[in-house]
């Protein structure tokens, strides 16, 4: 039983199948794959832009007015800041894989 969870087994759903059904599977899973990752890509890139230290100064004084996401300063703002820019990139990178996939499905199963 260990073995079967340790070697990926379990993970093959593609058994008997023929040709068109496989192709099916993998669209239907690849574009599943891609909807959700472009909805929390976007999140991601919301909280990314949102979670940034915005500061205004005037030029004849010295007075600056800072803002911060949701009221979070120094390390917690910075590491955030930085997880959320991480999360942008890789959902990103995700949906982009997902439809070059679907792109290689269609194209190469005629």
């Amino acid at each position: 039983c260990v073995m079967r969870m340790l070697d990926f087994g379990w993970a093959n759903t593609s058994e008997g199948k023929g040709g068109q059904a496989i192709k099916e599977e993998l669209l239907q899973a690849n574009q599943s794959i891609a909807l959700v990752s472009t909805l929390t890509w976007s999140i991601a890139w919301d909280l990314f832009f949102a979670c940034a230290t915005s500061c205004y100064c005037q030029q004849s004084s010295e007075h600056c007015y800072c803002s911060t996401a949701w009221d979070i300063d120094g390390r917690p703002l910075i590491i955030f800041y930085c997880f959320a820019g991480l999360a942008a990139f890789f959902f990103m990178f995700s949906t982009i894989y997902a439809i070059v996939q679907i792109i290689m499905v269609n194209e190469m199963s005629d």
